[in-house]
Parts: structure tokens; C-alpha cells; sequence
């Protein structure tokens, strides 16, 4: 049984608006500087037939748990985050790559973006799944993960809302820019 967790956050822009903003190149530059409990780099943003695709390299700067320090070392701490944005429906997948086998660990997860009040406010609503089939600690390392992602994530938001709100109107929807191409 996986350990789920739900995350909300409000913003005051439409949802087209709100999804334009987030995938924007500036934003994730940002996001790659922010000081944590992980360093992040965005890289290999397209947008080909109203699918936008990009990747986040995670790497926790904490060690591994002494719970899980024989299983998992400090260096397989980090992972990669695949997004693919449907630009129509503004639900966007989250595939997550790892060092470790699957058995181990599976995180996979989903993000909406919903209008509250159409072209004024919208939710961004995540949701994950974190299984591990690891004997005895599974539950453990799926609740360091869950806690580890939703600290990201929360601190991920806050940077998100701020730097929505001071570029509210700058972008029109979708029109951010991106390499072309395969």
C-alpha cells in the first residue's frame, strides 16, 4: 500500500495564466537557487503539438536515514522529475527516475491546475504515490519521502505565488518561450 499525499495551493491568476507562468524558464531559474533541504535544475523544456515537456534534477543534500543507510547511500538521494503538460486540459503527469530499483521505490504523481474563478483565480492541486516494497522500513522511507517531497513542494508554492504575483499580465498564456524540436 502506497503512502499518498495531497497538495493544494491557490493563485491569484487563471488557470492558463497560472500554467503559463509556472513553466516559464525564469521561474524555474528561481526555483533552482532556492536554499533547502535539495538543489534543483530544470533543463530540456519543448512544447510540440500542445504537449509541454520538461525535466527537474532533484538532489536531496541530506544523508540517507541510519534506518535506510545500508540500503540506500547518500548518493542515491536524488531523482529526476519528468513533467508533461497537456496545454488543452492543464493536467500535467510527474514521472519520477532514480537510482534505485522499483522494488525499492515507485513515486509517480499528478498535477491540476483548476480555474476557481475563471481568469482570476486558480488551484494547483498534487498528488503523489510513494511505495516501498523495502522489508521491515518501507513505511518509514515512503514517510521520509512523503515528508521530504511535501517540504519541496510547500517551499516550491510560496516561490510559485510570489513570482506569479509580481508577473501577473506579463505573459499571455502559453506563449512563454521554449526550444522547438525534438
Amino acid at each position: 500500500m502506497a503512502t499518498k499525499v495531497h497538495l493544494r495551493s491557490e493563485f491569484n491568476v487563471g488557470a492558463r495564466e497560472c500554467m503559463a507562468l509556472m513553466s516559464n524558464p525564469e521561474l524555474h531559474q528561481e526555483l533552482s537557487e532556492l536554499k533547502g533541504i535539495a538543489r534543483r535544475t530544470a533543463k530540456n523544456m519543448k512544447l510540440e503539438n500542445g504537449i509541454r515537456t520538461w525535466q527537474v534534477d532533484v538532489r536531496l543534500l541530506e544523508k540517507a536515514p541510519g534506518f535506510i543507510k545500508d540500503l540506500v547511500s547518500d548518493d542515491q538521494l536524488k531523482w529526476v522529475q519528468k513533467f508533461r503538460m497537456d496545454v488543452e486540459t492543464l493536467e500535467m503527469e510527474i514521472a519520477f527516475e532514480h537510482p534505485l530499483p522499483e522494488r525499492v521505490l515507485k513515486v509517480s504523481g499528478r498535477v491540476r491546475v483548476v480555474d476557481l474563478v475563471p481568469n482570476e483565480k486558480s488551484a494547483v492541486e498534487v498528488d503523489l504515490a510513494i511505495e516501498s516494497g523495502l522489508p521491515l522500513v518501507g513505511r518509514r522511507f515512503e514517510a521520509l519521502l512523503a515528508d521530504r517531497l511535501t517540504k519541496m513542494t510547500e517551499a516550491d508554492f510560496a516561490i510559485r505565488r510570489a513570482y506569479v504575483e509580481q508577473n501577473r499580465g506579463r505573459l499571455e498564456a502559453f506563449q512563454v518561450p521554449v526550444e522547438q524540436g525534438a
